[in-house]
């Protein structure tokens, strides 16, 4: 290959880097403009504005790249990049729509508009969150693989960087946690459900930031069998909704969600309990050590299906009847468990 050859990738990448770092130099790094460039910046953006009323958009559009590339220093930039954000978002092209919406409130601080940009550039990340999620619901299986939700959650984070003391900073982790669990990242989801709730315990999506986490924890476990603690995670966030707006008339539905995740959880904590029992007392035939699991599985409030269970198994081992053989035992011979010995005192 020719050095020539070589060159042009290198070209490439130089001129690229170039751009994006261009596009992301905050206005206060830029060389003040005179009077004449802040009159030609905002002679152009009346311009843009009259195109935009007569129907012009492609004409419109086009002046604001000029003014985004030669007058990016102006007061005129931030207008030019609001409107032009408002025109991409009339054209539903949502994702550039946003992104001039970001690029005005990471740049301009002190724009007069500012509180309205923030405001469409939330809608506009909503907007994008619900796509995301009907897209992935309806979507093939393969077609669903493809399905990025990198850029929503950047959107939101961006959101909760320059606004965390507003309404919009719980309602973006509430979206993240969302979108995490559709796409089957339960970890992720309940780290930000921990943020809001840690962060926002006032804000009106905390109380359903509990039962969302609870019910993620719930999914965790596949069922009694399987339980290796996130029931009692989930159990935990449950009552800590109903401790504190479980009396809540407006929450009714909630609360009854609540309940009924709760009512799950703790089938599936005394049902683990249960089967721990059974592994002691059927595979070891050890009923001492059973005893300890059925205990516990009956002691425990407010009594489940398996508390009636346990109480049988109680009574069984109690009543002395002869532990059943399992298919091991009959070709290995019965396992049982012997305790060791306690050393003797000297």
């Amino acid at each position: 290959m020719s050095k020539g050859l070589y060159f042009i990738p290198i070209a490439l990448l130089v001129l690229g880097g170039c751009k994006t770092v261009k596009n992301d130099i905050p206005p206060q790094q830029i060389v003040a403009y005179n009077d004449q460039q802040e009159a030609e910046a905002q002679d152009l953006l009346e311009q843009a504005l009259q195109l935009e009323k007569a129907g012009n958009d492609k004409g419109a559009e086009k002046i604001y790249k000029t003014i985004a590339k030669s007058y990016l220093g102006t007061e005129a930039a931030a207008e030019a990049h609001y409107s032009w954000g408002k025109l991409l978002l009339r054209m539903d092209r949502k994702q550039e729509a946003f992104n001039k919406f970001k690029f005005v409130t990471k740049n301009f601080p002190a724009y007069d508009r500012y509180g309205e940009v923030m405001d469409d550039e939330f809608e506009v990340a909503c907007q994008l969150c619900d796509e995301y999620k009907t897209k992935k619901r309806t979507s093939s299986r393969f077609t669903a693989f493809f399905q990025d939700p990198k850029k929503v959650i950047e959107s939101f984070n961006h959101i909760i960087e320059r606004a965390p003391r507003t309404e919009k900073a719980p309602k973006a982790l509430y979206y993240i946690a969302e979108m995490h669990q559709i796409d089957n990242e339960k970890a992720k989801a309940i780290q930000a459900l921990d943020q809001l709730i840690d962060r926002y315990p006032e804000s009106p999506w905390a109380p359903k930031a509990y039962v969302f986490q609870g019910d993620l924890y719930l999914a965790f476990v596949n069922g009694p069998a399987q339980d290796q603690g996130m029931t009692r995670k989930a159990i935990n966030a449950y009552k800590d909704f109903l401790v504190l707006f479980g009396n809540r008339s407006d929450l009714a539905d909630l609360t009854e969600r609540a309940k009924n995740g709760l009512k799950t959880a703790y089938n599936y904590h005394t049902g683990s309990r249960v089967v721990m029992g059974d592994f002691f007392l059927f595979r070891r035939h050890y009923p001492d050590g059973a005893m300890i699991f059925y205990e516990e599985a009956r002691r425990f409030t407010p009594a489940s299906d398996s508390t009636e269970l346990a109480q049988e198994r109680i009574q069984f081992i109690r009543d002395g009847k002869p532990i059943p053989t399992n298919w091991a035992d009959k070709l290995f011979g019965k396992a049982q468990y012997i305790p060791s010995e306690k050393p003797a005192a000297n």
